[in-house]
């Protein structure tokens, strides 16, 4: 899918110091002035605001920052050398970037009110207008909320992989289990034939209305098209012209300096018209059988009118058997020369599964 950019959102961060929050672009804490540690996560701003000013979203777009080997100090990423201690920044340890979070998709209220006072303050601060008090207008995201491609959380269900797997060993026993009753568990019995019979068919084929549809563009030009509709025959991940744009849910990707990028995943849809269409073809019109209780197979006789065809023939064979209860079996012997080995009043050692079907036997 295609990223789409819908703008950049300042982040936040709590220094570990002396617990103030910060703006995510500021690398050193406003009260204490401590530099950002690597290990401290960024936050998501409850009130998610698209910045305006060029320099910040110049900013934005740059690469993580970086952090110098010698005092930490937390740098721009295209810097050469720490602001700090002045130290070439060669050997320093970029941030990392690239953690996506869920965006907020419900409104959020203008004001919020101080834990401590209780004084009511915008939501843009970061400190209590009253007490000075950090005020909670960020959160940190849990790990099991990145999104997926369309936005959505990643949490598994209810019962999770460890329910899922205990659920499938149970079906996969009771698979077994049907399976060894109905096929693999045999019983043996003797049975004597009680007849024998073939059957022989042959398609006769001819010329017929058939319906099928495809795209427009693909149609033979013999056809008769009935009927169209719009449809989807393509999904591009680049623009194509005619094609409609559909877009996951927002998210926020982490960019590593102070800034998250505020994006979708799109993809264009692409409609076509697909019809249905009638054309002739060859097709079954009839079907001439032939049976027998002898040894001997016949092809039915075969009387072909204009514009008609001999078609797909097939021969099957059917040997019965009854055991000393009277309960009766059914085989169907593969070719006609393993047929002609049967004859009535022949008995058998048979061994049949739990359906009842044979799956051996056995001439005495």
């Amino acid at each position: 899918m295609a990223q789409k950019s819908i703008g950049y959102v300042q982040m936040v961060w709590t220094c570990p110091n002396c617990g103030t929050k910060n703006p995510g672009a500021r690398r050193s804490c406003k009260n204490c002035g401590a530099s950002m540690p690597n290990d401290v996560k960024f936050e998501v701003p409850i009130k998610e605001e698209l910045i305006q000013d060029l320099k910040a979203i110049e900013e934005a777009k740059a690469g993580p920052d970086i952090y110098c080997a010698y005092c930490g100090n937390r740098n721009p990423g295209n810097a050469k050398t720490c602001s700090n201690c002045g130290a070439a920044l060669s050997e320093g340890k970029a941030r990392e970037a690239g953690d996506k979070f869920a965006a907020q998709e419900a409104p959020v209220t203008d004001t919020i009110r101080c834990e401590v006072c209780g004084t009511e303050n915008p939501m843009n601060l970061l400190a209590c207008t009253s007490c000075g008090s950090p005020l909670k207008t960020s959160y940190v995201p849990p790990s099991n909320n990145v999104p997926t491609a369309t936005g959505q959380s990643g949490r598994k269900g209810f019962l999770g992989s460890g329910g899922c797997l205990i659920a499938g060993i149970i079906l996969l026993i009771l698979g077994f289990a049907a399976i060894y009753f109905a096929f693999l568990k045999t019983d043996q019995t003797t049975a004597v034939v009680t007849n024998t019979e073939w059957k022989t068919q042959i398609e006769i084929l001819g010329l017929v209305n058939k319906t099928a549809e495809d795209w427009y563009d693909e149609i033979p030009s013999n056809s008769t098209i009935e009927n169209c509709s719009k449809e989807i025959r393509e999904k591009s991940e680049s623009y194509v012209p005619g094609s409609v744009e559909e877009c996951g849910q927002p998210y926020l990707v982490d960019r590593g300096n102070g800034y998250s990028e505020k994006v979708q995943d799109c993809f264009y849809i692409i409609y076509d018209d697909k019809c249905t269409y009638t054309y002739l073809d060859w097709g079954v019109i009839s079907v001439k059988t032939a049976t027998g209780q002898d040894s001997n197979p016949r092809m039915p006789l075969l009387s072909l009118g204009s514009n008609q065809k001999k078609g797909a023939e097939q021969v099957s064979y059917t040997v019965s058997f009854q055991d000393d209860t009277g309960k009766n079996y059914v085989y169907n012997p593969a070719t006609i020369d393993e047929y002609q080995t049967f004859n009535l009043d022949d008995v058998y050692a048979i061994e049949v599964n739990g359906i009842g079907n044979i799956v051996s036997l056995e001439k005495k």
